[in-house]
């Protein structure tokens, strides 16, 4: 049986797009810190190597999960939801830890692996029910 190269693939893209014209949109605003705390006055400059570090660091995370997940041959998997859920959380944490003086772009990158976290969750949820239907209809099949 032939089976797709790609197929999952636009999932990924998606995020990774969503994510990439978050933070290029992010680039414009206003840094408070810089402002305020170090007194750089406007104009600031577009932060464009900084962005593109993170688009950079964003493109590795998604080549990560989709490395763990395998939508190819993905079929009730619910550890590999499990691990990438893990992953992302720990990720979160991560990044969280260094949100405080941090300019828009990496609060925004947090919020987007924030949004990733949920939808692994729900993935892992769907996964999970999945196989316990699987295994509660070959338990029944069996006593039949």
């Amino acid at each position: 049986m032939n089976k797709p190269i790609f197929r999952g693939l636009w999932f990924f893209v998606t995020f990774w797009g969503v994510g990439v014209i978050v933070l290029g949109m992010s680039g414009f605003q206003l840094d408070s810190y810089k402002l305020g705390v170090l007194k750089v006055p406007l104009p600031h400059d577009y932060p464009l190597q900084d962005i593109l570090t993170i688009i950079g660091v964003m493109s590795i995370e998604v080549l990560l999960f989709y490395v763990v997940i395998r939508p190819i041959t993905y079929r009730r998997s619910w550890g590999r939801a499990l691990i990438a859920l893990m992953i992302a959380i720990l990720m979160v944490l991560l990044f969280g830890m260094v949100l405080m003086h941090s300019p828009p772009y990496m609060g925004w990158h947090w919020l987007w692996l924030v949004s990733v976290t949920f939808a692994l969750f729900i993935l892992f949820v769907i996964s999970t029910i999945q196989a316990l239907q699987l295994m509660l209809s070959r338990k029944s099949d069996i006593e039949d």
